[in-house]
C-alpha cells in the first residue's frame, strides 16, 4: 500500500495568498501514521503557513484537507483538535502562575472537554495520567514548580507534555529548539523522541537546525517560496541542490565564497559610488526605517528610541531625517548615548542615572508620540506604557527573552492608555523590497544618513577571536565593527 493509500494527512493541491504573496502554490503532501517528519526553509518559505491550514487558523483559497479520510478543510481549529491534531508553539503555552502538574491538568480537563464536581481537575485518574505524562518527559521532579520557575528547555518539554494530553494521532512542534540553550537541546530533543517512542502520533516539526532535522525526523520536506523543492529522507534532502542552494546555504559556512548565487528577486543593485562598508550597514538603517513605517511617524511628531545599539542609532537619524520635533534616547551607555547626540538626539537618558519615565514626562507632559523599543529588555518594554501619551503607538524592534512573562498590570495599563502596539521582524514592506531599502540608498547619496559613525572598529580577521571573547565578557564597547579578512 502506498504512503498517499495509507496516510493520515493528505493535503491536496493547497493555494493560498496573502494579497501579492504567495504563501502556499499547490502544495500536496502525505503524511503516514507514526511518521517523524520535519519541515525546513528560510523565514517566510511557507511552512507556518501550511502548519495554520492543517490546524485550521488559516483556509486554503483552493485545495482541499483531509485527516484520516475526512475532509477538515472547512472545520474549526477546535473540531480539527477534537479529531486528534494537537499543536505545540515555538512560545510554549503556559499558565507561569500554576505548577507544571496544575498545567497539566488544565490540560487534560480541556481535551476532557468539560469539568464537573463528580469529576473534577484533581480527580485520581487525572493526576495519575498526568503524573505520567510529566514522568515520560523527566519532569516529574518538577510537578510541583511553577512555569515561571522552569528553564527554557522545561518549558517547552511540558507544553509537548501538554499536547499529548489529548492523545492525538498527529503533533505539530513549532521549532521546538527555538530559544532553548545549546546545552539543553539536544538532551531535550532527546526526551522527546523517547517520550514518543512506540507509539502511533505522526509528528510534524518545523526547524531551522539541520543537525536537529538529521538527526531526529526520518523524512524532510522543503519549503521555497510557498512551494515543496524537496521530500526524502534527510540524507538525500539536505543534499539535494535546490535545498542547499535556497534552504541550508544560508545556514552554513560560505561568507567568503568567491561567489554566491541568489534569485535575481532577492538582489538589490547598488549605486557604485557608495563603498562596501557604508553598503554593509544598510540592513539595520531598513529596519529603523520600517519601524517608523510601522509606527506611522509623521513629521514633527515626538519620539522616544528604547536602546542606542545599532538600530537604536539608526532610528535615530532616521527620526531627524524625517522632521521628528523631539528625539529622546535611552540607554545604559554613555559613549552609546554620545554618539546618538551626534547623530541627531535631542534628549539623552541614562537610565542608571536617571528615572527615565519621570524625565521624559518633565520633557512631554504626557509622553511621547511614538515609541521604539530596540533593546528587548523586559524592563525597558514596561517602561514604554508611561513614557507613551495615550493614543499614543510603540514599535517594538527588541527580540525579548522566551522565557519572560508580561504582567497582567502591563497589559491593564496599555490597554487604560489606548495604546497602539506594533511588532517589527522584517526591513522592508511589500512589494519586496518596498519603500526602506529605496529610502536608504537616497539618504546614503545625499550624505543625510551618517554610516561612518556608526563604525567603531576595523579589524584584520586574525583578531576576530580576541575580540568576540572581550565582546562575550563584556569588556569592549563597540558599535559596527568591520572585519577586513585580507589585513
Amino acid at each position: 500500500m502506498s504512503e498517499a493509500e495509507a496516510a493520515l494527512l493528505e493535503a491536496r493541491g493547497l493555494n493560498k495568498a496573502f494579497g501579492a504573496v504567495t504563501a502556499a502554490s499547490e502544495l500536496t503532501l502525505a503524511i503516514g501514521t507514526g511518521a517523524r517528519v520535519s519541515l525546513i526553509g528560510t523565514n517566510g518559505a511557507g511552512k507556518t503557513t501550511f502548519v495554520n491550514m492543517v490546524t485550521g487558523y488559516l483556509k486554503p483559497d483552493t485545495g482541499s484537507i483531509w485527516l484520516g479520510g475526512q475532509d477538515i478543510t472547512p472545520l474549526s481549529p477546535r473540531a480539527i483538535t477534537r479529531l486528534g491534531v494537537s499543536r505545540s508553539f515555538q512560545i510554549p503555552q503556559l499558565a507561569l502562575e500554576l505548577t507544571a502538574l496544575q498545567n497539566m491538568l488544565v490540560a487534560a480537563a480541556c481535551a476532557a472537554g468539560s469539568l464537573s464536581f463528580l469529576r473534577p481537575a484533581l480527580a485520581r485518574d487525572r493526576v495519575e495520567t498526568a503524573m505520567a505524562l510529566l514522568e515520560r518527559f523527566g519532569l516529574a521532579d518538577v510537578a510541583d514548580q511553577r512555569g515561571e520557575e522552569l528553564p527554557g528547555g522545561k518549558r517547552k518539554l511540558l507544553d509537548i507534555a501538554m499536547a499529548l494530553t489529548r492523545s492525538p494521532r498527529l503533533l505539530l512542534l513549532d521549532e521546538p529548539t527555538s530559544g532553548v540553550s545549546v546545552d539543553e537541546k539536544f538532551p531535550m530533543m532527546d526526551t522527546i523522541a523517547a517520550a514518543l517512542a512506540g507509539g502511533s502520533v505522526a509528528v510534524l516539526f518545523v526547524e531551522h537546525d539541520m543537525e536537529m532535522v538529521s538527526r531526529y525526523s526520518d523524512r524532510v520536506v522543503a519549503f521555497y517560496s510557498g512551494r515543496i523543492i524537496a521530500d526524502d529522507t534527510p540524507e538525500r534532502a539536505l543534499a539535494d541542490e535546490q535545498v542547499r542552494r535556497h534552504v541550508t546555504g544560508s545556514r552554513q559556512a560560505g561568507g567568503f565564497a568567491e561567489y554566491v548565487e541568489l534569485p535575481e528577486r532577492s538582489i538589490f543593485v547598488m549605486p557604485d559610488e557608495l563603498s562596501f562598508e557604508h553598503v554593509a550597514l544598510i540592513e539595520p538603517s531598513t529596519v529603523g526605517r520600517h519601524m517608523l513605517a510601522l509606527g506611522g511617524f509623521a513629521r514633527g511628531q515626538t519620539a522616544a528610541v528604547m536602546g542606542a545599539g545599532s538600530i537604536g542609532l539608526m532610528i535615530v537619524q532616521w527620526l531627524r531625517i524625517l522632521g521628528a520635533s523631539l528625539i529622546i534616547c535611552t540607554d545604559v551607555s554613555e559613549s552609546n548615548l554620545e554618539t546618538a547626540r551626534k547623530l541627531g538626539a535631542h534628549v539623552t537618558l541614562n537610565p542608571t542615572k536617571v528615572d527615565v519615565v519621570k524625565e521624559i514626562l518633565k520633557l512631554t507632559g504626557d509622553g511621547v508620540d511614538l515609541t521604539l523599543e530596540a533593546t528587548g529588555v523586559p524592563a525597558v518594554l514596561e517602561q514604554t506604557v508611561p513614557i507613551t501619551r495615550p493614543r499614543g503607538t510603540v514599535v517594538l524592534g527588541g527580540n525579548q527573552p522566551i522565557d519572560k512573562a508580561i504582567s497582567l498590570n502591563f497589559i491593564e495599563n496599555l490597554m487604560r492608555r489606548e495604546l497602539s502596539y506594533v511588532g517589527c521582524f522584517m526591513s522592508y514592506s511589500t512589494p519586496f523590497p518596498g519603500h526602506e531599502w529605496s529610502d536608504t540608498i537616497a539618504a546614503l547619496l545625499d550624505g543625510s544618513l551618517d554610516m561612518e559613525t556608526m563604525i567603531s572598529h576595523r579589524l584584520g580577521l586574525s583578531q576576530t577571536p580576541d575580540i568576540f571573547a572581550k565582546i562575550g565578557a563584556h569588556e569592549l564597547a563597540h558599535l559596527k565593527i568591520m572585519l577586513n579578512p585580507e589585513a
